[in-house]
């Protein structure tokens, strides 16, 4: 991303992510793999009034991933501002 369109790109004012296991009611498997239990990993980012929402399955670290690459993100760009001198 140039930095014309980090100055463009709404304020990111909060990333959350969580991840929640549920138990399956018996084990399942796929022809592969056997389980007992799904992870849903809920995401959520606010700009301003507005918040997305965003799911999907995974490992729990999955909800780590999605916090830290938001702050890498954000960091980026407030340093794109400072080197701008804004």
């Amino acid at each position: 991303m140039s930095p014309t369109a980090a100055s463009d790109a709404p304020a990111v004012d909060a990333v959350e992510a969580a991840a929640y296991t549920v138990p399956t009611d018996a084990s399942e498997r796929d022809g592969t793999l056997t389980w007992d239990a799904t992870t849903l990993v809920l995401g959520r980012v606010r700009s301003g009034n507005t918040t997305g929402t965003g799911w999907t399955y995974g490992a729990p670290a999955t909800a780590q991933v999605v916090t830290g690459a938001a702050r890498a993100d954000r960091h980026r760009y407030e340093g794109l501002g400072r080197a701008r001198g804004e």
